[in-house]
């Protein structure tokens, strides 16, 4: 059963928004979840644009991307999400997400929850206090 005290309220003014930067001004910790967006990124249109020829193995079926899996609005959103366990020398962990819009009963699903998912189901000891940044 969920009760109020399972839920952190935040106010949106309290919110931390940041103009955008150089990446080599970042921070380590934000530098690294932009380097895994833009990996997960490449990844992405690797698979959407279809594969180069030395990949043809990895990539060999055509995707369903926009006919299925991005139905709708055929754009996808992709988002990164950085864990990190509290214990001293803990590696940093990154599960990554994209949203759905399928034509089902359970309706689409944004980028971040499933990252969010993602990381859940790799590691059901996951902790709230865990996660760092999502991007």
């Amino acid at each position: 059963q969920l009760v109020e005290t399972d839920v952190d309220f935040h106010a949106f003014n309290k919110l931390e928004m940041r103009p955008a930067v150089p990446t080599q001004l970042l921070a380590e910790e934000d530098r690294l979840v932009v380097e895994e967006m833009r990996s997960y990124r490449r990844q992405f249109e690797a698979v959407r644009d279809g594969a180069p020829q030395e990949q043809a193995a990895t990539y060999a079926a055509p995707n369903e991307l926009s006919s299925f899996w991005l139905r709708k609005s055929h754009k996808a959103v992709l988002a990164v999400l950085l864990c990190r366990k509290p214990t001293p020398g803990a590696p940093n962990q990154f599960y990554r997400g994209m949203n759905l819009e399928v034509s089902m009963p359970t309706g689409t699903l944004c980028a971040e929850r499933n990252a969010i998912g993602n990381a859940l189901a790799s590691d059901q000891t996951l902790r709230r206090e865990d996660i760092r940044s999502v991007a």
